[in-house]
């Protein structure tokens, strides 16, 4: 009995070992997984901000128009109202 709890000692360097070495490698694989996560989220991130970018450029292309648009019919409406500005239209058929 005493000769069996002498070979499992010897044993524990060894099983120490290789435990660390499977810790070892599995610490380097997750470290990579987690280095290819992050690329890849940093990618998906600067081609998020690429598109929002392209996004409010147009929004701001299309409000500048509309802007333009409404200053236009404000001042197509204030001449309609202006006391003869409905009248000359009708009348003489200018715009």
């Amino acid at each position: 009995m005493g000769s069996g709890g002498g070979g499992g000692t010897a044993m524990a360097p060894l099983l120490s070992e290789q435990l660390e070495g499977a810790l070892y490698d599995l610490r380097a694989s997750v470290q990579e997984d987690l280095r290819a996560l992050h690329l890849e989220m940093l990618r998906e991130l600067e081609a998020q901000r690429h598109e929002l970018r392209e996004i409010v450029l147009h929004e701001r292309r299309e409000s500048a128009e509309l802007r333009l648009e409404v200053e236009r019919l404000r001042q197509e409406n204030a001449r309609l109202r202006s006391p003869l500005g409905g009248l000359a239209v009708g009348l003489f058929g200018t715009s």
